[in-house]
């Protein structure tokens, strides 16, 4: 981007949302916002990233557990300090992968997740990590390519109110490894770039996952695994790595104090504070 633009103005232009949203985001912060948040909305954000990172078939801990962002195709994350908000124009399939589904085959959700309240048409949907004691919003957003037709779908109204963890959903989060703290940054801040693009087209993220999901083809982030301060994201093609290298590296929306310390053709180790994240990408 040429010239001066505020930060709300750039900001919006990478993520996509709209201006009123990053404006009432950003207040009085003297940068982007997009990883100012408490706590216990980090740890959320990290986990989240777990499952929406890991589309691979091979197994691992988190196998048994689905969360197929890809049937919004296109999604814009519009993170706050305390709480995660994602931007779709088809809030009610998002809400329903959301939901814990813990089927004895194949468990579908965010463990921890609970329904709170929802707009009678189904515009928004509102849920709370019990784990985190976070929140969740999925709002509705207009698109060219698709017509919203809001609705409350079945999966909320029969999911779980309850604050008690099912068993299978504390299985779950145990078997997620040791993570620091500045780990834990570096996953959340994955998280609320994957919906980013460079407005110039240098570099997308977010155009590169909707994209997969109109072809029908396997979504780019293939599996998202560490333990400690060391994590890897393994990619199924270079121009994801190149675009969240630079998404979350760059000087218009990066993490404060990350930097990229080893960048090849298909690799890029990015360090934050203690920990590390490597980007891997085929050959």
């Amino acid at each position: 981007m040429s010239g001066w633009v505020s930060v709300s103005a750039r900001r919006s232009a990478y993520t996509g949302e709209p201006l009123t949203r990053v404006n009432a985001a950003v207040g009085d912060l003297a940068g982007h916002g997009l990883d100012f948040c408490s706590a216990g909305q980090r740890r959320f954000r990290a986990l989240l990233a777990l499952l929406a990172c890991n589309s691979d078939t091979t197994e691992n801990q988190l196998t048994r557990w689905q969360l197929d962002w890809s049937v919004a195709g296109r999604i814009t994350y519009s993170p706050e300090q305390h709480a995660l908000v994602v931007l779709t124009p088809i809030p009610h399939l998002l809400a329903s992968a959301a939901l814990v589904h813990p089927d004895p085959v194949r468990r579908q959700g965010l463990p921890g997740l609970r329904p709170l309240n929802a707009h009678p048409e189904g515009l928004w949907f509102r849920m709370r990590h019990v784990p985190t004691r976070t929140l969740l919003r999925i709002e509705a957003v207009e698109s060219e390519a698709a017509a919203v037709h809001p609705q409350v779908p079945i999966a909320w109204e029969i999911a779980s109110r309850s604050w008690e963890m099912l068993p299978e959903e504390d299985v779950a989060l145990r078997s997620v490894p040791p993570m620091h703290v500045d780990a834990e940054q570096l996953l959340a801040a994955v998280l609320v770039r994957l919906g980013t693009d460079e407005p110039d087209g240098r570099w997308h993220v977010g155009a590169t996952l909707a994209r997969a999901h109109q072809r029908g083809t396997a979504s780019p982030l293939r599996s998202l695994w560490g333990r400690g301060r060391h994590w890897q994201l393994a990619c199924r093609d270079r121009a994801t790595v190149a675009g969240l290298c630079a998404a979350l590296t760059g000087p218009e929306i990066g993490l404060a104090g990350a930097v990229p310390l080893e960048r090849t053709r298909s690799t890029a180790l990015i360090g934050h504070r203690e920990a590390t994240l490597r980007l891997v990408g085929p050959g």
